[in-house]
């Protein structure tokens, strides 16, 4: 992805800080406890606390801590440089936000050498979890010791935008290592075949591979780095298999979860109900711990795919590469009714349409049927373009369209972005002025990126859940993005950013987009109108379940349901609202 010119400074981001009172130290009493504060546990308490959870307790030091004073290493942080936007660097990571506007630059390894490494946002221990008793024992001791507690599975293994992963001087639980996996044969009142059990860490290459080897398939993310059970399924899940199968909330038949009470239980249609539709597609990090789930498991066929490129240096006056935007715009709802799901990318004279993804079929198929419109109408262009189709197992499909796997090209830690999921019905009646706003967008120099699909509901049975109703009627989910930048000299551009994707370029796409939303895992982080556009007629529900199971709005995920009970000022400090 080329490098594209820093976007103009618009307004920062502002926090509002509460001003000083006489109350202050009533206040105080409502706020979670800082290091370096009177009330932050001693280090004796820390190492009793290790002992509890069997010497999983990890003290965070950044991992940018080797480029600078006293750990400088100049040839460890030169290769620390070099990986920077790779998220296996992050995942691997019990602290480092894959959003790297999140790491505030208190310990970046692009800024001066000098300047000093601090924890700033990111948590300041984490229990490596390898049980559920150990993610009871930290709720515990967080509660006990007033500290703010966060959800480590929620984003660091997946593709969300929102800093859910980190905060100041939190105690965190990191389920990454939760890797089990298990082949079952289900019977239920909803559902009866073959599924597969999961830890909380399993991400999503791995589930591909596991159920490959049984000759099955699973509804996993786009991106093979994100995790299975946590903001994915938990947020509802788009994936190049929804056309065919749902999303991937609708996959999951239970999850075994740790409460707020620090409880162990399981929640599914049957039991637990209330949590189970919250869980599945309300948001994560919000009602419980997930520490494994059980998802349906369908048997494997061949995939159909293809991809469609346009080069970047292609020769078509902006006029005619507007065209072909309107034109696959047209086209793009009879694809999905032949079976498809696509991905697109869109720069200023360059598209790749891609990777097709066509369950059961062949690449002679997508190339005749799926695509044959579209690649007869660039013909008539006279653009030069480049096509594939290809004839795979789902795995190699994946593998060969979105891998190489483990762990994938596409890095999110590059981006910033906002959102839209764009109903079929605006494109079907107003093709033309979506894809001037897209046209417009990304003369602006912005990256717009397309999950197309179908998002209804496909099983007869067991399909109630919190999944954001406005993905039954969206034909794209709609990425707007701005590069990021590693040097210390553009952050305030980079913070101007936010602004101007969700203040200028967003409201571009929402303008033609009547009745759409936002995906609450890769919306705008200054998404205003958060309730409706993220949980819409399920908010009022999903406040009540969370007050139900966690009373006390012990979790807290920004902008997840009932986290108004919340405010979080500029230095992190976490105080009731």
């Amino acid at each position: 992805m080329r490098l594209l010119t820093i976007l103009p400074v618009f307004s920062a981001f502002l926090l509002h800080l509460a001003a000083a009172s006489p109350r202050a130290h009533v206040q105080q009493a409502k706020c979670r406890c800082l290091p370096g504060e009177s009330c932050w546990p001693k280090t004796d308490i820390w190492k009793r606390l290790n002992g509890t959870v069997d010497n999983r307790l990890i003290k965070v030091v950044p991992i940018g801590a080797q480029c600078h004073d006293p750990h400088y290493d100049a040839e460890a942080c030169a290769a620390l440089q070099a990986q920077w936007m790779n998220p296996l660097l992050h995942i691997e990571s019990p602290s480092s936000p894959m959003q790297l506007f999140f790491g505030n630059q208190s310990c970046d390894p692009f800024t001066p050498r000098e300047q000093p490494c601090e924890l700033g946002n990111l948590v300041s221990y984490a229990v490596n979890a390898a049980s559920p008793s150990h993610i009871a024992t930290a709720i515990r001791f967080a509660q006990q010791h007033n500290i703010r507690f966060v959800n480590l599975q929620l984003t660091k293994l997946h593709i969300s935008f929102f800093g859910r992963s980190t905060g100041a001087g939190a105690l965190s639980v990191w389920t990454h290592h939760m890797k089990s996996l298990e082949l079952l044969d289900y019977k239920s009142d909803v559902y009866t075949g073959k599924a597969i059990r999961m830890g909380a860490g399993v991400q999503g290459s791995e589930a591909l591979e596991f159920a490959n080897s049984k000759g099955l398939v699973v509804v996993a993310g786009e991106c093979p780095t994100v995790g299975m059970a946590g903001g994915f399924t938990q947020g509802g899940g788009h994936s190049p298999l929804s056309t065919e199968f749902g999303m991937g909330a609708d996959q999951v038949l239970e999850y075994d979860v740790v409460t707020a009470d620090g409880r162990t239980l399981r929640a599914s249609a049957t039991q637990n109900q209330d949590l189970y539709w919250a869980l599945s597609g309300g948001g994560g990090g919000t009602y419980a711990v997930v520490t494994s789930m059980t998802v349906r498991a369908h048997a494997a066929a061949q995939v159909g795919g293809g991809k469609i490129q346009i080069a970047a240096n292609a020769t078509a006056p902006p006029e005619v590469f507007s065209k072909i935007i309107a034109e696959l715009h047209k086209l793009l709802p009879g694809m999905v009714d032949n079976g498809a799901a696509i991905g697109y990318l869109l720069m200023a004279q360059a598209l790749t349409i891609g990777p097709i993804t066509v369950f059961n079929a062949t690449g002679d198929f997508v190339q005749s049927i799926v695509a044959a419109p579209f690649l007869s109408a660039l013909d008539n262009t006279g653009v030069s373009y480049s096509s594939e189709f290809t004839t795979k197992s789902y795995r190699d499909h994946y593998d060969h369209y979105y891998g190489p796997l483990p762990v994938g090209s596409v890095f999110s830690t590059a981006v910033q972005s906002g959102g839209r999921l764009v109903p079929r019905a605006a494109v079907e009646d107003a093709s033309e002025q979506v894809s001037a706003a897209i046209s417009d967008i990304i003369a602006q120099q912005a990256i717009v990126v397309g999950s197309v699909g179908s998002y209804a509901v496909r099983y007869s049975k067991n399909t109630s859940n919190a999944v954001l109703p406005a993905w039954r009627d969206t034909l794209i989910q709609l990425q707007v993005s701005v590069p990021w930048s590693t040097d210390p000299a553009h952050w305030q551009d980079m913070v101007g950013v936010q602004t101007f994707i969700n203040d200028v370029l967003m409201p571009k796409i929402k303008q033609v987009t009547p009745g759409g939303a936002s995906y609450l895992n890769e919306a705008s982080i200054k998404e205003q109108d958060w309730k409706d556009a993220f949980f819409g007629a399920n908010y009022e529900r999903l406040e009540k379940i969370k007050a139900k199971w966690d009373k006390d709005s012990f979790f807290y995920s920004y902008k997840g349901a009932g986290s108004d009970a919340w405010n979080v000022n500029a230095s992190g400090k976490m105080c009731r609202a």
